[in-house]
C-alpha cells in the first residue's frame, strides 16, 4: 500500500513538472506584435501573430510593436516670409517598419529621442 502512495505522489509531481514546462513553452502573440526568436543568444529569427511554440529555458521571444507611433509637439509660434506670425501644432508619426533590426540593436532603425525630434521642429521655418 505504501508503494502505491509513494508511486501516486511521483506520478502527480511528473505530471505539474510537465504541465509547468507546457505551460512555459507556449505564448500567444498579439496581432501588432512581432516576436524576434533568441536561441541561446542567437537570433532565430520573427514569429508571426497567434500561438508561439518556444523551448524552456533556452529560448527568449523579443516582442517588437508594430503600431504606429506619434508624438504631440506643442504649438510653436513662427513667422513667415512676409512678417506675418502664425501658430503651427502638429503630430509626428512613424512606424517600426524592420522589426529584426529593431531587436538586433540596429541605430539607423531606433526611433529618434524626442529632443532630437524637438530640436529639428524649432529650427526656423521658411513658408
Amino acid at each position: 500500500m505504501p508503494e502505491l502512495i509513494i508511486n501516486l505522489v511521483e506520478l502527480l509531481v511528473f505530471i505539474g513538472i510537465a504541465g509547468s514546462l507546457l505551460s512555459q513553452s507556449v505564448r500567444i502573440v498579439r496581432e501588432y506584435q512581432r516576436p524576434v526568436l533568441f536561441r541561446l543568444g542567437k537570433c532565430i529569427g520573427p514569429r508571426g501573430p497567434g500561438p508561439a511554440w518556444l523551448i524552456p529555458f533556452v529560448d527568449r521571444p523579443v516582442l517588437v510593436d508594430q503600431r504606429e507611433l506619434f508624438l504631440e509637439v506643442p504649438h510653436q509660434s513662427c513667422i513667415t516670409q512676409d512678417n506675418v506670425p502664425i501658430k503651427v501644432d502638429f503630430l509626428i508619426l512613424g512606424q517600426i517598419g524592420g522589426y529584426l533590426d529593431h531587436s538586433l540593436g540596429d541605430l539607423a532603425a531606433r526611433p529618434s529621442n524626442n529632443g532630437e525630434i524637438q530640436a529639428g521642429v524649432e529650427s526656423p521655418m521658411r513658408a
